[in-house]
Order: C-alpha cells, then structure tokens, then sequence
C-alpha cells in the first residue's frame, strides 16, 4: 500500500542570505519528522516581505525589522506555511501570542565586519570617510569612536550592498560576519570588529525557526535541531531587549557566550542616537546556568542600565 504524501512548507525571504538559511534548516530537519503511514517532503516557500518592497528608507523610519517578518507571521497563521525560518536578530521581542520560537540553530561568528575599498581599518580610515549602514547599533557605536565619519543609508541584499561599496558609493560599509560566512562570499579589503568596538545587535548570527505553538509534530521535530547553548545565549540578549523595551530606534547590543570553560558571559550596551551617550552593562560570569538562568541574567542586566540611565533615557 502506497504512502500518503505530506509537503512541510517552510517560509523564507526570497533574498540570497535567507534561502541559504532556510536551506539549512531544510536539511538538518530531513529525517527528523515522524508521520505513521505518511511520506513527506520539506518544500521552500518564498514569501517577500515589507523590507523586501521598501528598500529607500531606513528600516528604523518604516516600521523597523518587523518588516522582515510580518508576512511571514501571517502565512504561518493563516497555515499557508508550517515553519518559517528567519535570522534571529529580525525577529521583534513580541511576536504573535499563537506562535513561538521553536528552535535555533548553533550560532555563526556573531561579530561585525568592515568591508572597506581599500586597506583601512576602522581607525585608519580618512577623516570625514562615507560609512553604508542602516542600523542605529552600529551608527552609534561607530561614531561614539569616530564621530567624523559620515553616515549613509545602506540598503539590499549582501551581494548589493557589497556592489555598491565597490562602485564608489562609499568608502567602506558595517555587515554581519555570519552573512558573509554563510554566502562564502570572499572579500579583499576588511577587518572583523572586536565585540569591545561594536557589540553585535541580540541575536545576530543566529537562524531561528518559528511555529505555531499548536503545531506539537513541528514542536517536537524541531527540537531535534535545537542547539541548547545557543538558545541560552540568546535568550539572555532577548530579556535584555525586552527588559529595556528596546525600540527599532533604540541602539542596544547585546551578546551572551560561553567560554572555553563552559562559563556564561554577558554584555550589553544601550546609547543615544549617533552615540552621544552609551552605557555598558557586564554580567559576573555563570557556570551551568539553565535557560531560565539565562533569562534572569538578561533582565538583571536590563534593570542595572535602566537604574543608571534612567527610564527617560530613550526619549
């Protein structure tokens, strides 16, 4: 007697980054699905988003990241989708109550990179140089350093933004390391930020999986992939955000890691607009903390900046 057939939709961004990622969750997921007398098979499902259409303005004037996951929210609960894949960093504090984060992967290089068009550094780079980004974190932080530089909207897929880097547009652009490592994409001119220049956005680096709290098959196929020290990272950086109800327009960073001895750390840093004011927060360190554990970190982390800033400091 012949199988029944199940197709599992996966949701993704149609950009170059995303497939690769949704691609990744694909083929860790095969095999991990149990069905009783049915077949099944993991399709992609390429869905553009409001960040997709509105590529002109800066995100943070436009509705902020949310827009790279808003219809995809809605094709998961409107069950045109099963499970939709994102970069972890996208997705807002609060999302729909029906769905969850179910999973995330091991995490990529979480750091910052400078691509420049020629063989500078951060530091080196001219007086008055044009920088293309888009993120309020990294606008802050770099002119909390070098207030001189010039600030540009960068905008599109990695492969467009690099293009326009190197047609002169700018004299270097900010990027996600784990973008570049995931697309292989091989650079002359660059030098990856140490987390003491620029701490990464909460959640950069990560690919994560959402579901509908409803959907117990998916729930329990994806743990499967779950990676456990991740999802404590970055349930620490998530409290954090939530704990400042951190805004698109609000600079905050924040990263959670173990060392080589298995010991929790955490930083975090929130600031002004253009870095006119910041203020770091770092953790004492934690030995086999639990995912709850982590979670608390981040909101104590949260309360100590809030006590020191205090809670006009976003206004």
């Amino acid at each position: 007697m012949l199988k029944k057939e199940k197709i599992i939709k996966i949701g993704t961004r149609e950009s170059p980054l995303a497939l690769v990622q949704a691609e990744n969750v694909r083929k860790l997921l095969n095999g991990k699905i149990s069905f009783s007398k049915i077949r099944y098979s993991l399709e992609l499902l390429k869905i553009k988003t409001s960040a997709d259409k509105f590529r002109r303005k800066p995100l943070y004037k436009i509705g902020g990241k949310a827009l790279f996951t808003k219809e995809i929210d809605q094709a998961l609960l409107t069950k045109k989708i099963d499970i939709a894949v994102h970069s972890l960093k996208d997705i807002p504090t609060i999302i729909p109550r029906s769905l969850e984060i179910a999973c995330v992967l091991k995490r990529e290089n979480p750091k910052d990179i400078l691509i420049c068009n020629s063989d500078k550094n951060l530091m080196t780079l001219k007086k008055g140089a044009r920088i293309g980004t888009s993120s309020v974190r990294r606008i802050a932080q770099v002119l909390n350093i070098r207030p001189d530089l010039k600030i540009k909207d960068l905008r599109g897929n990695i492969q467009t933004r690099i293009k326009n880097l190197y047609s002169g547009k700018y004299d270097a652009i900010l990027l996600a390391l784990s973008g570049i490592k995931r697309l292989g994409i091989i650079l002359k001119n660059s030098s990856i930020l140490s987390t003491r220049i620029v701490l990464p956005a909460a959640g950069q680096g990560t690919i994560a999986v959402v579901c509908r709290k409803d959907n117990l098959l998916m729930k329990r196929a994806l743990r499967n992939i779950n990676h456990l020290d991740t999802e404590k990272c970055i349930a620490a950086e998530r409290a954090f955000l939530a704990g400042l109800d951190g805004s698109c327009q609000s600079p905050i960073a924040a990263l959670g890691c173990f060392n080589s001895k298995g010991v929790f750390l955490f930083n975090g840093l929130v600031s002004k607009l253009r870095g006119r004011e910041i203020h770091r927060v770092k953790m004492n360190p934690e030995k086999n903390i639990s995912l709850k554990d982590a979670k608390i970190i981040g909101r104590r982390a949260a309360r100590k900046i809030k006590n020191r800033t205090g809670k006009h400091f976003f206004d």
